[in-house]
């Protein structure tokens, strides 16, 4: 190989008879420099948004999720929750009362969901970040606080207590009574101060209310009862595995989940537009490779002379036929090694110095994380791609000109 190869090399940087044939070549380089940038950057890009994505459903649900079945509630004395606590993958345990309820403020109303957590929620899950104004605080020794969703706040046309002296009145349905025989009675009301507002995505700041988990289980009228579990895992664990050890413990008719598989339709979604984001930028390596075809066909007629010469001193067909093929390899070897440098600096440069802003979005700027399986994965698919279809061509092109001489 060393002999084609350096052929090849010459054929590469040497002068042709030909402008064309540079033009051609220098096209080659260009679109699949380009196009592996592009991938670089999408990949980066999407990792970027599937942490950001991450971060923020797991500041609101647990890593792994213990639920009754559908209408019941889990009575956390008998699953001995202690003894979980020491397991040293579970960082901690929430018991979570969640229900649908009618939230009133002055003489505005609307349907949010309520969520009871205990008092150290907004501090463990990292929620205590994402508030948009007032403070974390669910509850101090004589008073209880709610944290609703932005949304929520301007649907309401809502202020916190502490500016408006006015309560938030909170209207739940009490189980087991029909609203359409006594619509007074169906309900359970408690007013609770606005204490902060919290604002992580659009789904979830038109939706929630967070309230302390005493105030959810007395405005329900239900015992120490929860609606589910929420575990949340050390740094570094697993979820799969911690949901399969937490599910040996549980009897059979609890559910557990993971984060991702209770919002699988949002990690799906993710995974589709990555996919279907590599085949479109494929498939314009594709039409690249077209154009290293082209330029290897008229370098092979430019170099007529020349391999008749060759042949006629000794060189097989063989050996011809791979001085084109590599001089095609090198083209679109060329063309992504420069792109994978191009692309590479262009993410750093957007998570160094934030080129491109994200206007209206939770983080000033769109992230990128660079992940070493994208660059080997696109460097893989280009020269894949490079390899199958010059090939075949070159095969068939070299036959057909070493037939004639």
């Amino acid at each position: 190989m060393r002999f084609p190869f350096y052929i090849a090399e010459r054929y590469l940087f040497s002068k042709k008879s030909r402008n064309v044939i540079n033009l051609i070549t220098g096209i080659s380089v260009a679109v699949i420099a380009f196009v592996t940038a592009a991938m670089i950057v999408v990949l980066s890009a999407f990792n970027g948004i599937d942490m950001l994505v991450d971060e923020l459903y797991s500041s609101f649900d647990g890593d792994v999720i213990i639920e009754a079945p559908r209408g019941r509630y889990l009575d956390t004395d008998r699953l001995n929750m202690e003894a979980w606590s020491e397991d040293s993958r579970i960082a901690a345990i929430h018991e979570v009362v969640e229900q649908s309820v009618l939230v009133q403020y002055k003489d505005r109303q609307r349907v949010a969901v309520m969520k009871g957590v205990p008092a150290d929620y907004m501090t463990s899950t990292g929620l205590e970040n994402k508030i948009y104004e007032g403070g974390a605080i669910l509850e101090d020794e004589d008073t209880f606080r709610g944290i609703i969703g932005y949304g929520i706040l301007l649907d309401l046309d809502a202020a916190l207590y502490s500016e408006s002296l006015t309560p938030l009145f909170v209207h739940a349905a009490e189980k087991g009574r029909r609203i359409s025989r006594d619509k007074e009675k169906a309900f359970n009301t408690e007013p609770i101060m606005i204490g902060g507002v919290f604002s992580i995505n659009l789904e979830y700041d038109s939706q929630y209310l967070l309230v302390p988990i005493a105030f959810a289980r007395d405005v329900m009228k239900v015992g120490q009862v929860s609606s589910y579990l929420e575990v949340q895992a050390k740094e570094g664990v697993p979820l799969e595995e911690l949901k399969d050890v937490i599910a040996s413990k549980m009897s059979q008719d609890l559910k557990v989940s993971t984060r991702e598989e209770k919002n699988a339709l949002v990690y799906k979604a993710n995974e589709s537009e990555r996919l279907v984001t590599i085949l479109i930028l494929s498939f314009i390596i594709l039409i690249a490779t077209f154009n290293i075809l082209a330029s290897i066909t008229m370098l092979m007629l430019d170099k007529q002379k020349d391999l008749k010469i060759i042949h006629s001193m000794g060189a097989t067909v063989q050996q011809v036929r791979n001085i084109f093929f590599i001089e095609a390899m090198l083209i679109s070897v060329a063309g992504t090694v420069i792109g994978l440098v191009l692309g590479l600096g262009v993410c750093f440069l957007q998570s160094e110095y934030g080129l491109v802003p994200l206007q209206g979005g939770i983080v000033d700027y769109y992230p990128v994380i660079i992940m070493l399986r994208d660059v080997l994965m696109v460097f893989a698919i280009v020269v894949s791609i490079g390899f199958l279809f010059s090939w075949f061509p070159v095969k068939r092109l070299t036959k057909g000109l070493l037939a004639q001489s």
